[in-house]
């Protein structure tokens, strides 16, 4: 049977620490009908992964094919491939969905006043023990360094503007954002439903000049860049 919501999680390496939370948060949720596509960067990891971490039965993994490892949008439109569900939303490893961000989101999306292409909720930042250190508009961070994990997409919708951009390596999110709301309408949910893990790690954390330089290459036009070294 065919779930409704597809969630695409990908996980580099099974020693991130907040992985078992993540899960948590994803199997605890209040809305049930989705199924969860994991990405990973290695095959080996495929044989691996299910007996080693605690993946509910039914979990769908898969090695992305091309290389050793990916960028975070390769690998998102890779699941998304995968993916039967009418919907479909990224949850990152570091991360945590709230408990009712399906359930809220496929409302909208099922029974809104317009045909949204996505909802999108707020999102609380939190440290690497889980306490809450902010508030985030993704109304706000749209403007700057928008988050989209967290935001459920029509797939078919998702698909027509092309998915992630495979050759931008930072601001995809933003790059994204831009192209898919001059097409569709989308609903802001002013409810923190997401978590947003602040760690020493973070790619949104990227120095300023390295956003700026990355969105000046999406206002005009990509031309040939493959990548960005700061």
């Amino acid at each position: 049977i065919m779930s409704l919501v597809a969630v695409i999680l990908l996980v580099h390496s099974l020693e991130n620490p907040f992985l078992e939370e993540c899960l948590n948060s994803l199997y605890g949720q209040t809305f049930q009908d989705f199924e969860l596509i994991v990405v990973v960067p290695d095959s080996l990891l495929v044989v691996n992964i299910l007996p080693s971490f605690p993946f509910p039965e039914g979990v769908k993994v898969f090695a992305y094919p091309e290389s050793e490892n990916f960028s975070v949008s390769q690998g998102s439109n890779f699941g998304i491939a995968q993916a039967e569900g009418k919907y479909v939303v990224r949850l990152d490893p570091d991360d945590r969905f709230d408990e009712n961000l399906l359930a809220v989101a496929v409302n909208h999306l099922e029974r809104g006043e317009k045909s949204y292409g996505a909802v999108y909720p707020d999102f609380l930042e939190v440290d690497e023990k889980g306490e809450v250190i902010g508030y985030g508009s993704s109304e706000v961070s749209f403007e700057f360094n928008p988050l989209d994990a967290g935001v459920v997409y029509n797939k078919e919708k998702f698909l027509e503007v092309g998915g992630y951009d495979e050759r931008l390596f930072r601001q995809v999110s933003y790059d994204l954002m831009r192209r898919f709301t001059q097409r569709f309408d989308v609903k802001h949910i002013s409810l923190p439903l997401y978590h947003y893990r602040k760690h020493s790690f973070n790619m949104s954390s990227s120095s300023l000049d390295l956003i700026l330089y990355s969105r000046k290459v999406i206002e005009n036009g990509k031309g040939g860049v493959l990548c960005i070294i700061p």
